[in-house]
C-alpha cells in the first residue's frame, strides 16, 4: 500500500481479490501434488478448485473531507473492500493509495483479546493504531467516559455484551487521532442513545474535515450522512461511485429487479389452487370497480418514563422537572397507537422572572436526524407571558401521534427566553424519553400520514 500527498484520502485502481474454492478437502491435497507436476512438467494441467472473485476490476477515488457510503447485498464484497483498504487483507491485483492516518472499525471485537479486560485492550487496541502507552495513559478516561462501560472496563472483554464491544471500540478509534474513519456496519449494534452519540461524533469529525467511510444496509442512513456512495453490486466487477442519492435509488432498482428475475410469474386466473374463468375476473373487477377504506391503525408505541438524568445545557433560570403523554381522561399512558390523539406534557419549573417563555419538543430518529421540532413561540409571541420565580408551567401540546417505522426515537425538550431567533436556551435536555415503535404498517420511510383514506378506483376501457 502506497502513500501519496495528492488531495485525496483514498484512491482504488483496478482492484480485485479472487479466492480459490474446493468441492472437498481432499481437493487441496490434489491441487498441491498437481501444482508440483506442472512445474516440473512445464504444461498446464486440470485444476481442482473453481475461482471466486469478490471483487474485480474496481476503481474510485475519495477525496480529503468526503464521506462515502459502501452499500450492495451480503456477499458483494463490502468487508473484503474495506478490510483491503484498511492493510488487513492483500489484494489479488491492482492498486489502492491511502493518504492519511487509518483508524477502522470492523468486525465486531476485532484488535480485541477476548481474555483481557477492557483496560487492556484500550492500551492494545491503541497500540495497533499507533499510539503510545503515555498517550493512551491521557486519554484513558476520555475513552472510557465516551464508552459508559463503567465498571466493566476491568473485566475480560468476552463477558461483554455486543453493544458493549462496539461502544468500547468505537470509543478507541474516535481518541486516536485519525484522518480516515473506516466502519463496517457495527453501530447498528449499539442502543439508540449510543447511536446518535457515535452519528454526533462523526458529524464533529465530517466537520473538521477529515474522511469517513461506512458500509450500511440503511439507505437512510448514507443518504443522511453521505455525498458521495458506492455500490457493489457483486456481477463481475459492475459497480456505481456516484452521488448517495443516484446510488441509493439504483440500489434499491436492484433489489427489485432481483426480486422479479427471482420469481415465477403468477398466472392471474389461478388463485388458491383454482382456475377462475376470464367472465368470472370481469365481473369481479366491475364489482371492486370503487372501493375506498379507512387504513387501519396499527402502530403500538411504547413510551418511556422521562430521564431526570438526562444530559443537558443552558443558563439555568428554569427546569424542566417532568415530562408525560396523557390520554383523553388526563391519565399518564405508558403505550399509545400511532394516528390517535396524543396529550404530549411537560412540567417546567422557574428559578427567575422569565419574559417570553418558549417551550419546544423534539422528535429524533437513530441517527439524531430531527423528524419533528415544534415550539411555543410562534403561536404565543404576540401576547406578552411570561413566567415568574419559583412558579411551574404546564405545557401541552396536543396531535395526532405519528405513524412511525418499527424502531426507537428519542425526544429533545427545552424551554427559553426571548422571541424567534433571539433567544437564550435555559434548559435544554436531550434524549429524555424513548417511544419504541413495536409495529408498523410501514415497508419504508420513518413516518406516515395520520388519518389515511385510500380508495382504488378500476377504470375499464370499453371495447
Amino acid at each position: 500500500m502506497q502513500m501519496s500527498s495528492d488531495d485525496f484520502s483514498i484512491r482504488v485502481s483496478n482492484l480485485s481479490k479472487s479466492y480459490k474454492i474446493y468441492s472437498a478437502p481432499r481437493d487441496r491435497l490434489k491441487q498441491f501434488v498437481i501444482s508440483i507436476i506442472e512445474k516440473l512438467f512445464k504444461r498446464p494441467v486440470k485444476n481442482y478448485f473453481r475461482e471466486f472473485h469478490a471483487l474485480k476490476d474496481i476503481s474510485f477515488e475519495i477525496k480529503r473531507g468526503e464521506t462515502v457510503g459502501i452499500i450492495g447485498r451480503n456477499g458483494a464484497g463490502k468487508s473484503t473492500l474495506l478490510q483491503i483498504i484498511c492493510g488487513t487483507l492483500s489484494p489479488s491485483q491492482g492498486e489502492v493509495l491511502v493518504n492519511g492516518k487509518v483508524a477502522a472499525l470492523l468486525e465486531l471485537g476485532s484488535g480485541f483479546n477476548p481474555e483481557f479486560t477492557g483496560r487492556e485492550n484500550i492500551y492494545l487496541n491503541g497500540a495497533l493504531h499507533g499510539l503510545s502507552h503515555s498517550q493512551l495513559d491521557t486519554r484513558f478516561n476520555e475513552i472510557l467516559i465516551f464508552s459508559e462501560i463503567g465498571e466493566f472496563i476491568d473485566q475480560p472483554v468476552k463477558t461483554y455484551s455486543s453493544g458493549m464491544m462496539v461502544r468500547l471500540a468505537f470509543s478507541v478509534i474516535a481518541h486516536i487521532d485519525a484522518d480516515i474513519l473506516i466502519i463496517d456496519e457495527a453501530l447498528a449494534v449499539g442502543d439508540i442513545f449510543f447511536q446518535q452519540k457515535c452519528m454526533a461524533y462523526l458529524r464533529a469529525f465530517q466537520d473538521e474535515g477529515n474522511t469517513v467511510v461506512f458500509v450500511s444496509h440503511d439507505t437512510s442512513a448514507v443518504l443522511g450522512l453521505c455525498s458521495k456512495a458506492l455500490l457493489l453490486t457483486g456481477h463481475a466487477g459492475k459497480h456505481y461511485f456516484r452521488s448517495a442519492k443516484e446510488v441509493c435509488a439504483q440500489y434499491i432498482e436492484g433489489l427489485y429487479e432481483e426480486r422479479v428475475t427471482n420469481s415465477a410469474l403468477i398466472d392471474p386466473k389461478v388463485q388458491n389452487n383454482k382456475v377462475i374463468k376470464l367472465e368470472e375476473i370481469s365481473a369481479i373487477r366491475v364489482k371492486s370497480q370503487l372501493t375506498i377504506g379507512s387504513v387501519p391503525v396499527d402502530n403500538l408505541i411504547r413510551v418511556s418514563s422521562f430521564m431526570s438524568e438526562a444530559k443537558g445545557f443552558g443558563a439555568s433560570g428554569a427546569k424542566i422537572l417532568d415530562a408525560w403523554i396523557e390520554d383523553g381522561f388526563g391519565k399518564r399512558i405508558a403505550e399509545i397507537q400511532g394516528g390517535t390523539t396524543a396529550n404530549f406534557c411537560i412540567l417546567v419549573k422557574a428559578f427567575k422572572d422569565i419574559k417570553y417563555p418558549a417551550y419546544g419538543l423534539i422528535l429524533k430518529d437513530r441517527l439524531g436526524q430531527f423528524l419533528i421540532a415544534e415550539g411555543t413561540d410562534l403561536t404565543f409571541r404576540n401576547q406578552s407571558i411570561s413566567l415568574l420565580a419559583n412558579d411551574s408551567a404546564k405545557v401541552s401540546f396536543k396531535f395526532a401521534m405519528p405513524i412511525l417505522f418499527e424502531g426507537e426515537y428519542t425526544i429533545d425538550l427545552a424551554v427559553a427566553e426571548g422571541i424567534g431567533h433571539d433567544h437564550i436556551q435555559q434548559h435544554w435536555m436531550s434524549d429524555v424519553m424513548v417511544f419504541t415503535s413495536l409495529n408498523s404498517r410501514l415497508a419504508h420511510g420513518i413516518l406516515g400520514f395520520q388519518n389515511l383514506q385510500i380508495s382504488i378506483e378500476n377504470l375499464r376501457t370499453s371495447n
